[in-house]
């Protein structure tokens, strides 16, 4: 018995040396179905020539205590690829009827994130879906899907 708690101590150890907190348990998973007939959302694109944003057209996460990174994919139903943008952003004014802000993060993608996306703590996270093309040109028509989110401490 003394034996077995000495490796598990000296384990512990290397992989606090590692990096790897002992009892990491891997990256927090979240995600959202989502659909073109949602009441509360309405598929587009945020004007970010303007920074015009629509709330409604967001999929908001919470950051919890030591997140820095997300990684998002979307599977739509259809199968083909769909635009997002993983999109932070801080209130400058709000009103009853308006509220202006600016993004401290945005990032475009394609289908997912081909790596981990640095984000802001303590600001949600928002995901939208945009109706229109990718980047590279491929159409993006999301009609009904989940998307899948990983939140990481380290990249």
């Amino acid at each position: 018995m003394r034996l077995k708690t000495l490796l598990l101590l000296a384990l512990a150890g290397v992989l606090t040396l590692a990096g790897v907190p002992a009892g990491a348990e891997g990256p927090r998973k979240a995600g959202a179905d989502y659909s073109y007939e949602d009441m509360n959302h309405h598929f587009g694109a945020p004007n970010t020539s303007t920074g015009i944003w629509d709330t409604r057209d967001a999929y908001v996460f919470k950051l919890k205590r030591g997140e820095r990174f997300v990684s998002v994919s979307i599977a739509d139903d259809e199968e083909g690829p769909v635009a997002g943008a993983i999109v932070q952003r801080v209130w400058d004014y709000e009103s009853e009827g308006a509220s202006v802000g600016h993004s401290v993060t945005h990032f475009d993608f394609c289908g997912e994130t081909e790596e981990p996306v640095k984000v802001v703590r303590r600001i949600d996270v928002e995901i939208v879906l945009k109706k229109g093309t990718c980047q590279d040109g491929t159409p993006s028509a999301p009609t009904e899907g989940h998307m899948f989110l990983e939140f990481f401490e380290k990249r």
